[in-house]
């Protein structure tokens, strides 16, 4: 009808605020400050129409942002606290339900976003123990755990026990990303691993390295839009992001992306890539110096593969967020 198509933002929390810093995509500046009272942030997921954004928290409850006023217009309460370092959340598709992994009691756990109140119940109990990341695949009806040394799959129907849970002994298992059916799982193992599993038949596709030895363990995982590559974070104090190519199999390029001149990336982590996927944007962790914590994100350029700019947001602690990406 004529009217301006719509402009990225970016959702990111920031921990030690209490708050959510919202990102202006089009100038990449800080745009406002969304106040989330005592409550701490620690990861966001956002409906597939992008109208609201779900805050887990350090509390029972999780937070509903309404994005076209970026204040809090409702909450869900759970039955347990979800507790720190709660990385998984994940909207399906229809919009009708969330899942989120808790890490106080391991559980993994649905809300009906359609049901008023919205109620909520404990899918799974995940094994052993300490649920991260989740992903949802094969049309939703998968939900993709990641957990201190192991991936588990659960059917979304029936729930109960795991389907398939694969082991990775020491290691810890922040993220996983959807490629092409594949998932595409990075390790933070000693051997700086990433594990492939095939989606629909559960099982291991293959393992790939990096050339060279990194100097610190792997974290984050974000798919590229359009585009036959995913980065790969490496949590370290220089601040390098791996370059993985699909096509025609999966490997990691040698060429790897760095913050230079005077732009800084300290310990990447979580990232979202834009819906085109022109752009990456960067959580950079913290601790540049002792004592120092996260005030910024990074935005990369796929294009060039390389850092562009650094972009000051309210202050977070540790990796506790993760950016989100909406339109409006």
């Amino acid at each position: 009808g004529g009217g301006s198509a719509p402009k990225p933002w970016i959702y990111v929390g920031a921990s030690n605020d209490n708050a959510i810093s919202v990102i202006d995509g089009t100038t990449n500046t800080l745009s406002t400050t969304i106040e989330l009272s005592s409550w701490t942030p620690y990861h966001i997921a956002a409906s597939p129409d992008g109208k609201r954004l779900y805050v887990s928290t350090n509390d029972k409850e999780i937070l509903i942002i309404d994005t076209a006023s970026n204040k809090i217009s409702g909450l869900i309460t759970t039955d347990a606290v979800t507790a720190s370092q709660s990385y998984g959340m994940a909207a399906s598709s229809n919009g009708a339900y969330l899942y989120f992994t808790r890490t106080a009691d391991n559980k993994l756990v649905r809300a009906f976003l359609k049901s008023n109140p919205i109620s909520c119940e404990v899918a799974a109990t995940t094994t052993p123990s300490t649920p991260h990341g989740i992903i949802l695949a094969q049309d939703d009806t998968k939900s993709i755990v990641f957990e201190q040394t192991d991936i588990e799959f659960f059917s979304n129907t029936s729930f109960g026990s795991p389907t398939t849970s694969i082991n990775e002994p020491g290691t810890v298992i922040y993220s996983g990303a959807l490629k092409n059916g594949l998932v595409y799982v990075p390790l933070s193992n000693s051997a700086y691993e990433v594990l492939i599993i095939e989606a629909s038949t559960e099982t291991v596709f293959g393992v790939i390295t990096p050339e060279g030895t990194p100097s610190s363990t792997f974290y984050g995982i974000v798919s590229i839009p359009g585009q036959n590559k995913l980065y790969v974070s490496e949590h370290s104090l220089t601040g390098i992001i791996h370059i993985i190519d699909t096509s025609p199999a999966p490997t990691f390029e040698s060429t790897v992306i760095t913050a230079e001149a005077s732009l800084t990336m300290p310990q990447p982590t979580f990232m979202a890539a834009t819906v085109d996927g022109k752009y990456v944007y960067v959580y950079d962790g913290y601790h540049i110096y002792p004592g120092s914590s996260h005030t910024q994100m990074c935005l990369i350029d796929t294009s060039t593969n390389e850092v562009m700019k650094n972009i000051p947001t309210n202050m977070g602690a540790g990796q506790d967020n993760n950016p989100v990406i909406i339109y409006k």
